[in-house]
């Protein structure tokens, strides 16, 4: 389909659902949400598990996690994955499709391997190849190279009728629905994105809108709204907290002019904050870098939330002894820390903050150990098939 008939649809779509939620006449008060959430809050923001993984999608052990943290660190390793992928592992073929999905001389391999995994049951590779998919949409379809870049890459492009289709939006709903019987919390949440309460297609606000959006179940009644919030907290009893930090995002703001999150009320702050610090509590990355941003102006280089940080493997940890306390420390501590971020991420940027950068011979007289100090951490994986991919890199 053209591009601007999709787009013309999605218009038609959007006022046809501007006009349904006018009709119920309902306009949300986020304060009103407090009410459900304290009880949650209450019951769980002074338990402190001592699972470091409590709240990783995987944990060590499992045959994804080294290629998991790897991705959410900024690095693509195939190699990790090549082995899966040659015993025909479904989530391991997903995967090494899925990172790669923008080299466009991969796109037939990736698509067959996408292809391949969906009917091998992964409900995320069934998505990743549907006509909600950006990434399918962007690299996948004929469309978004032109005909004859498309035909220059290869003779056979019949892929390319079956990419980004409903097809595959029909097979991912299905899917999702029997992994979530089987209590797969990630393909509950994702049916209750895509799903009115009584298994009807959510209404396309704009294109490709949905699979980041929770628009509608938030928009749409008070009912949809209370039954969307009981289910985020009964994912964040059971430590998924990816739909906590989506609700989060709809009632936080950054202004960029002030260069810092605002509320509507202090009402909302304070539950922001709770919201954030039961999700530290165990030990979910994204809530703990929320937090520090939230509180930046307060924190010292040694700060609790800084260390939780250095524990579960968030890179934010090393960068932040750039970006905010790079007087604190010396030439040798700095080049230590940046070293830690380039074994940790690929990336030797910040060897280019510090003042006569050292050799590679100082920098091993300078024994930092940064290998060692790597193997003590324990890094907790939030990605999951459904993530965006520029929500992966930490």
């Amino acid at each position: 389909m053209p591009r601007y008939l999709k787009l013309s649809i999605s218009v038609v779509l959007y006022a046809f659902t501007l006009g349904l939620m006018g009709c119920n006449d309902y306009t949300p008060n986020p304060e009103e949400d407090i009410a459900i959430f304290q009880p949650f809050i209450d019951a769980n923001i002074n338990k402190k598990p001592d699972d470091p993984y409590i709240s990783s999608t995987v944990k060590p052990g499992d045959k994804l996690y080294p290629f998991l943290v790897s991705l959410q660190h900024g690095k693509y390793d195939g190699d990790l994955l090549e082995k899966l992928v040659a015993e025909y592992d479904a989530d391991a073929m997903y995967w090494y499709a899925r990172s790669d999905i923008n080299n466009i001389k991969r796109r037939k391999e990736n698509f067959k391997l996408l292809d391949q995994a969906a009917n091998k049951g992964v409900p995320y590779a069934a998505w990743a190849l549907s006509n909600q998919s950006s990434d399918c949409l962007m690299y996948l379809s004929s469309a978004s190279l032109g005909s004859e870049v498309s035909q220059g890459l290869g003779k056979d492009t019949s892929f390319e009728k079956k990419a980004c289709s409903e097809d595959y939006l029909n097979l991912s709903i299905k899917l999702a629905k029997a992994k979530a019987k089987q209590g797969d919390l990630r393909s509950q949440y994702f049916l209750l994105k895509q799903l009115t309460q009584d298994g009807k297609l959510v209404p396309l606000i704009t294109e490709n809108q949905l699979a980041n959006s929770n628009y509608y179940q938030l928009n749409f009644s008070k009912e949809t709204r209370e039954h969307y919030l009981k289910e985020v907290i009964r994912f964040a009893e059971n430590h998924y907290y990816q739909p906590l930090m989506d609700y989060v995002d709809t009632i936080l703001t950054f202004d960029r002019n002030k260069n810092e999150y605002v509320f509507s009320s202090k009402k909302l702050e304070k539950l922001v904050v709770q919201l954030l610090t039961v999700g530290v509590n165990n030990n979910y990355i994204p809530t703990v870098e929320l937090l520090v941003a939230l509180n930046r102006s307060d924190l010292n280089e040694d700060d609790a939330l800084y260390q939780k940080l250095n524990k579960l493997g968030g890179t934010e940890y090393l960068a932040s002894r750039f970006y905010d306390f790079e007087q604190s420390y010396t030439r040798k501590e700095l080049a230590c820390y940046a070293l830690m971020f380039k074994d940790m991420t690929g990336n030797t940027k910040f060897f280019t903050w510090i003042k006569n950068r050292p050799s590679d011979e100082e920098l091993e007289s300078f024994n930092c150990q940064s290998h060692e100090k790597l193997k003590e951490m324990t890094p907790m994986v939030y990605i999951d098939g459904f993530t965006s991919r520029d929500k992966w890199v930490d």
